[in-house]
């Protein structure tokens, strides 16, 4: 039953707060709960084209975020390294396999779990890259 102004305020209320991390899931009918049977269920092209904007709008928030940290060096957490050495790491903001991730080439070899510091030189929309900062090497 949210209405497109319940939808505007939670909007309004995710750009305000501008949230690190943000994970959206349409509501769906679970067999037995009072809420599958209420009235006023939101069609489902309605919830994805809710869930869009939401995302997008968290997206563009996200990047911003990450841009932030370009120029800045950040103790990140090795997940692993390749042959060319090219390592694939992540902030301790960052869930494994869930959030954002920092890449970067390293002469060092170096082992999951490691924690190492890196500068970092770019923003995408959710990652980062970096360079190997010189005490790592």
């Amino acid at each position: 039953g949210e209405t497109a102004d319940n939808f505007k305020d939670l909007y309004d209320f995710v750009r305000e707060t501008k949230f690190d991390r943000l994970g959206v899931f349409p509501y769906s009918q679970e067999e037995g709960t009072p809420a599958a049977s209420m009235p006023n269920q939101v069609k489902p092209e309605i919830k994805q084209t809710r869930l869009k904007k939401i995302m997008e709008l968290q997206q563009k928030i996200h990047f911003s975020k990450q841009r932030s940290y370009i120029g800045k060096i950040l103790p990140v957490i090795i997940d692993t390294q390749d042959n060319t050495g090219t390592c694939t790491a992540r902030t301790q903001y960052d869930a494994y396999e869930v959030d954002a991730v920092v890449t970067f080439l390293s002469e060092k070899k170096s082992k999951p779990g490691q924690i190492v510091p890196v500068k970092i030189i770019d923003a995408f929309e959710y990652d980062l890259r970096g360079v190997a900062h010189e005490s790592s090497q």
